[in-house]
């Protein structure tokens, strides 16, 4: 995003692309869902940028002159944005970059990358990847999958069998039983149950669509 942000000119940028993305695999994935340039792309491009970095930065002190000066960018680029874009719904979406939605290592991180960017590309929120509607279902599905084992594991210790994946895989990670395992695996239960409930949840009380 920053390349296509100097478009072309001299910069750095091009030269570490050709160490990360030697195909130009990413490079033409992003700059086929941006499409031609214009200024309102460049602001939320150049927003977009900021918060990843600023993950990708790390944790800095509320008071430092590094966070006072992202946020500071962050106000023009909004402000701007919103004199040219007064509906803002791709910019509401960058609104969240301070919650965990965009930190890479969150679930669907790069799903929700391509997302805000082909919104960018085509200058309607989701008008590129409307919201399927059954991801929340497909996640508390799978989530299903791994729970079943470890709670029949719980209950029946080393007499539990299993012949479907990943069931049979988390049985012969699991091994013989003691108490801290049965304790740390009836932990993980606990979280991956109510992280199940609430994908499910979810799914449920939003319209689906197909892709």
């Amino acid at each position: 995003m920053r390349n296509w942000l100097v478009d072309e000119k001299i910069s750095g940028y091009s030269t570490l692309l050709t160490l990360c993305d030697l195909e130009k695999v990413i490079r033409t994935h992003v700059e086929g869902m941006l499409g031609v340039r214009s200024k309102l792309k460049e602001l939320y491009v150049e927003r977009l940028c900021l918060s990843l970095e600023r993950w990708l930065r790390g944790y800095v002190p509320a008071d430092s002159y590094l966070l006072k000066g992202h946020l500071a960018a962050e106000k023009e680029l909004e402000d701007e944005i919103r004199r040219l874009d007064p509906e803002d719904e791709i910019l509401m979406a960058l609104k969240f970059d301070g919650d965990g939605r965009l930190q890479p290592c969150s679930h669907k991180a790069f799903r929700r990358y391509d997302i805000i960017i082909s919104s960018i590309g085509c200058g309607k929120w989701r008008g590129v990847i409307p919201m399927r509607g059954i991801d929340g279902f497909e996640r508390a599905d799978l989530l299903a999958s791994y729970l079943e084992p470890i709670e029949t594991w719980i209950e029946k210790g080393k007499e539990t069998k299993s012949d479907t994946s990943p069931g049979a895989r988390i049985l012969s990670s699991l091994g013989e039983p003691d108490e801290n395992k049965i304790f740390l695996a009836s932990l993980l239960v606990s979280l991956l149950r109510a992280q199940e409930l609430a994908a499910r949840k979810r799914a449920e009380s939003r319209p689906r669509k197909e892709d």
